[in-house]
């Protein structure tokens, strides 16, 4: 479903971050088993972040990928050596960066800024 052509419709876009929300909790549980997942699915997810529809699955897969970033996890989450985990660090910022300026949406909360900003 999240590489459907329609998944990010304004009909299907909060379905598809929902999915999204839980491959992030499957793959950041898992991957440290290789082989249970590949590495086209993370590399997807990876893709796909940031999510900005969804507030609550947002605020939460957000959190959750910046806590795995600093336990160590870019280089575990995808053999590219953490590349992919890197610019999708980046470009949740950028949406965070620009997300300031429309305050109808949070897509990353108090405790995810103070994860990210390690991060940065």
């Amino acid at each position: 479903m999240i590489s459907d052509a329609e998944a990010f419709s304004d009909d299907n876009v909060v379905a598809t971050e929902s999915a999204l929300g839980a491959l992030g909790k499957v793959i950041y549980a898992q991957r440290k088993d290789c082989g249970l997942l590949s590495d086209g699915v993370v590399a997807a997810f990876l893709d796909k972040l940031p999510l900005t529809h969804e507030e609550e699955e947002a605020q939460k897969t957000h959190k959750l990928f910046f806590e795995h970033l600093l336990a160590g996890g870019a280089s575990v989450i995808c053999s590219d050596g953490g590349a992919k985990a890197k610019a999708a660090l980046l470009r949740i910022a950028k949406a965070v960066e620009i997300q300031g300026k429309d305050e109808n949406l949070e897509i990353v909360d108090e405790e995810g800024l103070g994860l990210m900003k390690k991060l940065m």
